[in-house]
């Protein structure tokens, strides 16, 4: 039965880990789309709008090049002038060029960058005040250009900013080389149109070494950044639609639980998503897509979206309730079976102690006792060394139901068995024998120990007193198993000590 019950839990074990690893692979499944979509949703728009800035920038470098009369003759010749003439010539540009570049900035422009072609900077059209300086360790796209005369385009990191930068070989019209035009969109033009337009709250994330300083000034623009919640190596400029209460210092506490998952992505360099829950407890997917630089080697930013997420929402407490469900319906199942096994249980035992228990005395009776003496005989000789028996008869027990009745016997052969019962050993085996005998099976007793264990019973029997019959004796036979014994010869050795004792006066002990 035990066996039973230990099967019984196993099968409510094994259950419930199927009910988990079946959900677990479900959950898995439908977080995994879950998350693979909302990579795809954040790679299309950011994938759209680069591809439209990227439109917009290559328009602008037509119209420049082709369109703004004297616009080539005056920047060839800037390559080769002096300083006083450059001056003169940067002039001209600026005042040509003002009224395109005061229409380009509101597409998000913000760098309308002609430099020449040994890197030097000629004239920004957003700080025109600001030339002369050489570019070689500071724009890479820049020396890209003027080593390979292509066109490239990529986040590049300036010497105080950075941004998307489209940097075009310029040639004259004779297809020699003169120099680049850079046309650069700001990084915070993607934060900021996702969350507006595409309704995806986004953070646009930059590593440190791309800038040294917290604050920096651009024509009236104050871009302030801060130590991003997603990572500590990365900045994030704080704005209107970026707090930092919110996008900073909650938005902490909620990644606290995934930042390993997060730092341990950001180690490998590509797109990823994952999900936490916010202070409301609803979940939130977080993607990630990674800037690299213009030679895709190294991860300059990242894009960050942050989107609830029902479905996940959906699927976490559709997983838990399953297994919850299952586990309390498997427990159920358990109880009941455990509760009828039980009752089996007890039915079989009750059937076991009706065949080997004496149906007055609720002591065993004769067959449950041989079954016992048969299995110690079956046993080495070391666990019949010290085995004894003892056989017990009521004195005169005749004339005690010939003179007060049936019923008064058996009254008195109830009460000499519980007496014997409660002052024996849980080991000792006791047993009514038939009629008025009982007898009783020492194991691991010297013989001496089991005569005055028998004599203090046989005491303690003179000292009971029933009601109506008086006092009672009884007479005792003891004998010790010998080597090379039976049970035959064990009890006949036995019967003949009782019979000793009766012949001697009964209400004694006698040892054979």
């Amino acid at each position: 039965m035990k066996i039973r019950k230990i099967f019984l839990v196993f099968i409510f074990i094994i259950l419930n880990l199927l009910i988990y690893k079946i959900t677990d692979i479900n959950r898995k499944e439908r977080i995994e789309i879950a998350l693979n979509s909302s990579i795809k949703d954040l790679q299309t728009h950011y994938s759209i709008l680069k591809y439209s800035n990227n439109k917009t920038a290559d328009a602008i470098y037509e119209s420049t090049i082709k369109m703004i009369p004297n616009f080539i003759e005056l920047f060839k010749e800037a390559n080769s002038a002096t300083k006083e003439k450059q001056n003169i010539i940067r002039k001209k540009l600026f005042n040509i060029l003002k009224k395109k570049y005061d229409i380009i900035k509101h597409k998000g422009i913000w760098e309308y960058h002609f430099i020449l072609s040994n890197n030097v900077s000629f004239l920004r059209m957003h700080k025109p005040d600001k030339f002369g300086d050489n570019l070689t360790n500071i724009r890479e796209d820049i020396v890209y250009v003027n080593i390979n005369k292509k066109p490239i385009k990529g986040f590049v990191k300036g010497r105080t900013t950075h941004g998307f930068r489209n940097s075009y070989p310029i040639f004259d019209k004779d297809g020699r080389y003169i120099g680049v035009l850079g046309i650069s969109f700001g990084s915070e033009m993607f934060q900021e149109y996702l969350t507006n337009i595409s309704k995806i709250h986004t953070h646009f994330i930059v590593n440190k070494d791309v800038f040294n300083s917290k604050l920096w000034k651009r024509d009236d623009i104050n871009l302030k950044y801060t130590v991003s919640a997603e990572n500590k190596n990365f900045m994030l400029m704080v704005d209107n639609l970026h707090s930092m209460d919110i996008c900073v210092i909650q938005n902490s506490i909620n990644l606290n639980s995934i930042r390993d998952d997060i730092d341990k992505n950001f180690k490998k360099g590509d797109r990823f998503a994952v999900y936490t829950r916010d202070k409301n407890r609803k979940i939130e997917v977080v993607t990630f897509i990674p800037i690299k630089n213009i030679y895709k080697d190294k991860v300059l930013a990242w894009l960050v979206s942050y989107k609830k997420s029902p479905f996940i929402y959906s699927t976490l407490e559709s997983c838990f309730t399953i297994r919850l469900l299952s586990f309390l319906l498997f427990l159920l199942l358990l109880y009941f079976i455990l509760k009828d096994l039980e009752r089996l249980q007890d039915k079989e035992l009750n059937i076991t102690k009706k065949a080997y228990t004496d149906t007055l005395t609720q002591v065993f009776n004769r067959d449950k006792f041989d079954e016992i003496l048969n299995e110690y005989f079956k046993k080495d000789i070391e666990y019949k060394k010290n085995l004894s028996i003892v056989i017990i008869d009521i004195d005169k027990f005749k004339d005690f139901n010939d003179k007060f009745g049936h019923l008064i016997g058996d009254e008195v052969l109830i009460m000499i068995a519980q007496y014997i019962n409660s002052n024996i050993r849980k080991d000792d085996i006791f047993a009514r024998w038939g009629g008025e005998e009982f007898i009783i099976l020492f194991s691991n007793t010297p013989l001496n120990i089991v005569e005055i264990i028998s004599n203090k019973l046989r005491i303690g029997i003179e000292n009971l007193l029933h009601k109506e019959a008086g006092k009672i004796t009884a007479s005792f036979g003891v004998t010790q198993y010998r080597e090379n014994d039976t049970i035959e010869s064990l009890f006949k050795r036995c019967d003949d000590a009782l019979y000793q004792a009766k012949e001697s006066g009964r209400n004694r002990v006698c040892v054979k």
